[in-house]
């Protein structure tokens, strides 16, 4: 009668192991058989002193024009709420684009993945949304650590919620989105990259994940909902110099909004315009191109302490 016991407890065990999501401290010498590798360069990965280290690449997620992160780590996600992703990050990006972190992927247009990187001039640490290949971020105005904690959280309304810590006792929980992705089977994981484009680094950098961990309950309190900010796409495209053009910008609330022009490295061509305090709903802004010498650009446009970035070619 005992040995028909203990077999019912192993079966009634079984589904619970085969539909939980998998922690691994990366202290064996490859990484555990949850994971799968999406693009894999093995040249680029190896693992070294209970860590995983990967060398950075050309590569990138925003965007349509460069899809393609090499040595993305990934295993499916098999509980869409009540959890934490978590990691210990080693990383030094020092160029325009880097970013290592924590990666939750339908595909190369639809994701979510809280970093630490430099983007658009910011050396921070950043929570970065795409859906259907248009992104948005929220940075945290960290001390740029060398060394920190990363974690992204599923709360059980099904929101997402980016923290960060340096010790991994104080969490600073700095962003906080409901996303509308599409229902389709999602992956979670780790990536490290260079970005794409002329201005990114070619040359390797290393990032080094000391573990992956998962908490399958959020025991900290969730943060207050943040604003709901988009920007669309600026019109017409391509613009010309001096031109007046316009970008449609929602907010789910009233918040003080600016914007302002850099070329790709971050350097600012035209002076912020504050536009003050604007009402909550979708409205039409007016700007207009001041650079004059042919190329691309980025407008940023800034909502309370969120910032959405949009391209913009300018001719002749």
């Amino acid at each position: 009668m005992k040995r028909i016991h203990m077999l019912a407890l192993v079966l009634l065990l079984l589904p619970l192991t085969v539909l939980s999501q998998t922690s691994d401290e990366f202290d064996s010498d490859r990484p555990i058989s949850a994971w799968t590798w999406l693009r894999e360069d093995a040249s680029r990965w190896k693992m070294q002193q209970d860590a995983l280290v990967m060398y950075t690449q050309a590569g990138a997620l925003n965007g349509v024009l460069f899809n393609n992160v090499r040595n993305m780590l990934l295993q499916p996600v098999t509980r869409t709420s009540d959890v934490s992703f978590e990691t210990e990050l080693g990383f030094d990006p020092y160029y325009e684009y880097r970013n290592a972190g924590i990666l939750y992927y339908i595909d190369d247009d639809n994701y979510i993945r809280v970093s630490r990187g430099i983007y658009d001039g910011h050396d921070d640490i950043w929570l970065e949304w795409e859906v259907a290949g248009v992104t948005q971020f929220v940075y945290a105005s960290s001390s740029q650590p060398m060394m920190c904690k990363l974690m992204l959280s599923i709360l059980k309304d099904g929101a997402f919620r980016a923290s960060w810590s340096l010790d991994g006792k104080d969490w600073k929980h700095f962003a906080q989105q409901s996303i509308a992705f599409p229902s389709r089977p999602a992956m979670v994981g780790l990536q490290a990259a260079n970005g794409d484009g002329m201005a990114a680094s070619r040359v390797p950098t290393t990032a080094v994940f000391q573990y992956f961990r998962v908490h399958l309950s959020t025991t900290v309190s969730a943060a207050p909902a943040a604003m709901q900010f988009s920007v669309g796409m600026p019109h017409p495209s391509p613009l010309r110099a001096g031109q007046v053009a316009m970008v449609d910008i929602h907010m789910s609330h009233a918040a003080s909004v600016r914007y302002n022009v850099t070329d790709l490295l971050g350097r600012e061509v035209a002076q912020a315009e504050e536009l003050g305090v604007l009402p909550a709903g979708t409205q039409s802004m007016t700007f207009r191109v001041v650079p004059k010498t042919p190329g691309l650009y980025l407008l940023h446009v800034h909502a309370g302490d969120q910032r959405v970035t949009r391209r913009l070619v300018l001719l002749r």
